[in-house]
C-alpha cells in the first residue's frame, strides 16, 4: 500500500464568494478613494464569486467594473485586504472622492499599518512604480529584436514569492517575472534544462541579475490542471525523464544554484523545525484561516522526531539515487504542447530523493488519482530502478516528502516575515496534517 498523502486536509477553503477591502492609492497626489456613500468616508469594498480575492488581473477587472476606476494590485494586506495602485489620471467616481490617508485611520488595522510603516520591508513588486519599471524593461528587451508591446501588461500573479506581467507584443506575448533572491536561480537553470534534450521548457529570452527578474516567450499549450487522467500520466513520465536524465549532471544543478539536501541534512533539520511554538501553540487566527494546530494535534506532531529520523536513514539504506527535484511539481506547472509535456516554474529546484517530488503533486488527489499517479511515476523509472525497490523506498519517502513541503512552506513564513506570513501559514498547518495523516 501507498503511503496516502492526499485528500487529507486540503488547501484551505471558504465560501464561493468574497469582498475585498480595497486601498486604492493615487501615487501623484499621496490620496486614497474613499466611498462617501453611506456615513462618513469609508474604504471601498470589491465582490468577488470565488473563495478569495483574486492577486492578478482579475482584481484589477472587479474594480473598474464595479467602481470604473483603474488600477494594478499592489500589495495584499491580508486575505480580504488589497492595495492597489491607481492609473494616474482619474477622477473619482460618483459618490467617492480622493481622501488624504487620515480620513480612513481607525477602521482596520492592517490598513493602518500599511500607512504608518513605509520603510518596513517589501518585495520590490510591492514598492511604487514597480510595473513602470517593469514595462519599460519588456519595451527595452522587445526593441532590441525589433518587437513592440502592443498593450498594457496584465498581471498574471502578485504576491510576497513572486511577481508574474503577461506582456501583449507582436509575433507572441511575453511574460515577465521577478521573484524573491533565494529563487532567482530559475531562469538559469530553466536555460540550461532547455539545451539538454529532455524535453520542451520555457524559453528565457532575458535576465537582468540585478532586479532578480527575466522575460520568456508566451509557451503555449493546455494548462496541465485541465488534462485528463491519460494526460495526466504523461506529466508524470515528463517528471521521470527529466529526473533520469539529470542522474550523472547533479554537480552542474548544484553550480547552477540548486540546493543540495541530501538525507542526513533532512533528519537534522527535523528537531529545530518541530519544536517551533511560535508555529504549533499559535491561537486560530484570520492570519492562518483559523487552521492551527490544536493542543493534541501539536503533541502528536512534536513525538514524530524519532519516526521521521528513522524514516531518513532506512529511505538512504534503499540506495534510490539523488537528482533534480522540480520543488513544485503538480499539474498546474504542467502545460501539454504537441511536441510534449513542459513543466515550468523552477524556483524551488534542488538536488534531493526524486521521490520528495510526489508531495506536492498529490496535495489534492483523491486516493484513486495519487496510486494511478504513482504508478505512471514507477513506470518512468522502471528502466532504471526495481519498481519494488520504489515502492519499498516511498514507505520512508512518503512521510519525509511531506516533511519537505513542511520546511518549504515554513521556510516561506521566515522568509517573507511577519506581515506577509498569512501567504503561507494555512498551508503549513495543511502539511502538518497531511504529515501526521501519512505516518
Amino acid at each position: 500500500m501507498m503511503c496516502d498523502l492526499s485528500n487529507v486536509e486540503g488547501t484551505p477553503r471558504m465560501g464561493t464568494r468574497s469582498t475585498a477591502t480595497v486601498v486604492l492609492v493615487d501615487d501623484a497626489s499621496e490620496s486614497v478613494l474613499c466611498d462617501e456613500r453611506g456615513d462618513g468616508a469609508r474604504l471601498p469594498e470589491v465582490r468577488f464569486e470565488s473563495a478569495w480575492p483574486p492577486l492578478d488581473g482579475r482584481l484589477a477587472d472587479a474594480l473598474a467594473a464595479q467602481l470604473g476606476v483603474r488600477g494594478l494590485v499592489r500589495e495584499p494586506l491580508d486575505f480580504v485586504t488589497v492595495v492597489m495602485a491607481a492609473r494616474p489620471g482619474q477622477d473619482a467616481p460618483v459618490g467617492y472622492r480622493w481622501c488624504p490617508p487620515a480620513d480612513v485611520y481607525g477602521q482596520k488595522s492592517v490598513v493602518d499599518r500599511f500607512l504608518d510603516e513605509d520603510s518596513r520591508w517589501r518585495p520590490q513588486w510591492y514598492r511604487a512604480g514597480w510595473v513602470e519599471r517593469a514595462d519599460a524593461y519588456i519595451d527595452q528587451v522587445l526593441a532590441a529584436t525589433g518587437r513592440r508591446r502592443s498593450g498594457d501588461s496584465r498581471q498574471v500573479k502578485h504576491w510576497s514569492l513572486s511577481a508574474v506581467l503577461r506582456a501583449p507584443a507582436d509575433n507572441g506575448d511575453v511574460f515577465l517575472k521577478s521573484v524573491l533572491p533565494a529563487y532567482a536561480h530559475e531562469p538559469a537553470v530553466t536555460s540550461w534544462l532547455a539545451r539538454q534534450g529532455c524535453g520542451p521548457f520555457a524559453t528565457i529570452t532575458a535576465t537582468d541579475t540585478t532586479s532578480a527578474w527575466w522575460l520568456a516567450d508566451d509557451f503555449g499549450g493546455t494548462d496541465g490542471q485541465t488534462a485528463p487522467p491519460a494526460d495526466q500520466a504523461r506529466i508524470m513520465t515528463q517528471l521521470c525523464r527529466i529526473q533520469v536524465a539529470m542522474l550523472d549532471r547533479t554537480e552542474t544543478l548544484v553550480g547552477l544554484g540548486c540546493r543540495l539536501l541530501d538525507n542526513s541534512d533532512l533528519a537534522a533539520a527535523i528537531p529545530d523545525l518541530l519544536v517551533r511554538d511560535d508555529l504549533w501553540a499559535a491561537p486560530k487566527d484570520l492570519r492562518n484561516l483559523y487552521r492551527a494546530l490544536d493542543a493534541h494535534e501539536a503533541t502528536r506532531l512534536r513525538a514524530l522526531g524519532p519516526y521521521l529520523r528513522r524514516c531518513c536513514a532506512e529511505l538512504d539504506a534503499t540506495g534510490i539515487p539523488q537528482t533534480l527535484l522540480h520543488g513544485d511539481f503538480h499539474p498546474g506547472n504542467a502545460v501539454l504542447r504537441e511536441d510534449g509535456v513542459l513543466l515550468h516554474d523552477w524556483s524551488f529546484a534542488m538536488i534531493s530523493n526524486p521521490l520528495f517530488d510526489l508531495a506536492s503533486c498529490f496535495y489534492d488527489a483523491t486516493p484513486a488519482q495519487a496510486a494511478a499517479a504513482f504508478d505512471a511515476y514507477l513506470a518512468g523509472w522502471s528502466g532504471v530502478l526495481d519498481p519494488a525497490t520504489m515502492r519499498r523506498a516511498w514507505r520512508y519517502a512518503g512521510p519525509l516528502s511531506a516533511f519537505m513541503e513542511l520546511v518549504k512552506f515554513v521556510g516561506l513564513v521566515d522568509l517573507v516575515g511577519e506581515a506577509y506570513a498569512f501567504n503561507y501559514l494555512p498551508v503549513v498547518y495543511g502539511w502538518a496534517r497531511r504529515l501526521m495523516g501519512a505516518v
